[in-house]
């Protein structure tokens, strides 16, 4: 049965690196922490050290999702999405009437009906992805997640 949460979408900080992983070994991946993987040990170097950032929802004390972006090294005017998750688990709460909270920017979104709650969350991570690229002169986003 999926989890019934609200959420909060925020910035994410030194603190959220191990439930990050923690989520990603929940969900079956072998992290490589020395090589592939060598991103999210230190998240604040790797991502806002980059012109880039990394941002959690956060549910009931939880990381249940997550999404990075950072300058690419090979051409300065793309920021590439290359993290993109969410917790399988997650359903919105209907008390919240389907809509996550960010404290990014402050909107909320509403999900439509037609979609599921992950691509909701989803939804909402690129558009601020997107306005992170918008307020920091980048020419590109380019989604290199799965």
């Amino acid at each position: 049965m999926p989890l019934q949460v609200s959420m909060q979408i925020r910035f994410a900080n030194r603190q959220d690196e191990a439930p990050v992983r923690a989520l990603l070994e929940s969900q079956g991946a072998a992290l490589d922490l020395a090589g592939a993987d060598r991103d999210l040990r230190n998240l604040d170097q790797n991502y806002f050290g980059r012109d880039g950032l990394f941002i959690v929802a956060e549910a009931e004390g939880e990381v249940v999702a997550f999404a990075g972006a950072r300058r690419s090294e090979s051409d300065a005017e793309i920021l590439l999405l290359n993290r993109l998750n969410v917790d399988k688990r997650i359903s919105l709460s209907s008390d919240r009437c389907g809509k996550i909270s960010g404290t990014t920017d402050g909107d909320t979104l509403e999900a439509n009906d037609d979609s599921t709650d992950s691509a909701a969350i989803k939804k909402r991570f690129l558009a601020i992805v997107q306005n992170h690229a918008y307020q920091m002169d980048y020419k590109k986003v380019v989604i290199t997640a799965d």
